[in-house]
């Protein structure tokens, strides 16, 4: 699976023998429809992740900001978890204001669907 670069955000792929397939978030994710561009790519990452019987870890410690059209685009790749029986872990900043509380929002998927943990560096 190829990097994703997409304006001000590039997504960094790398995968370890150890069953993980990771997705570094850096930049910005600030376009106004992200969803067209993180929708395929996301599906491509579980695709790969199911394959390599991997589990998902994104990270965003490096994103410096991502607007609501991203919130919604990774909401809508959460909500398909479940049915793919996908394990992924997001890991943020605590730190960062924005983030913490971005984050903190989607504890309520890690307690409904059992395939998403949340985890502050």
């Amino acid at each position: 699976m190829k990097d994703l670069e997409s304006g001000d955000l590039h997504i960094r792929v790398s995968a370890s023998e150890g069953k993980l397939l990771r997705l570094d978030w850096i930049g910005k994710s600030n376009a106004r429809q992200p969803g067209s561009v993180l929708g395929p790519f996301l599906s491509g990452a579980a695709n790969a992740a199911l394959t390599q019987q991997a589990t998902l870890e994104m990270h965003f410690e490096r994103l410096e900001y991502f607007n609501s059209s991203t919130m919604t685009a990774l909401i809508q790749f959460i909500h398909s978890l479940p049915d793919l029986k996908l394990k992924t872990k997001i890991v943020f900043d605590e730190s960062l204001s924005w983030q913490r509380s971005s984050f903190e929002a989607l504890r309520v998927f890690e307690q409904l669907d059992g395939f998403l943990s949340l985890e502050s560096a």
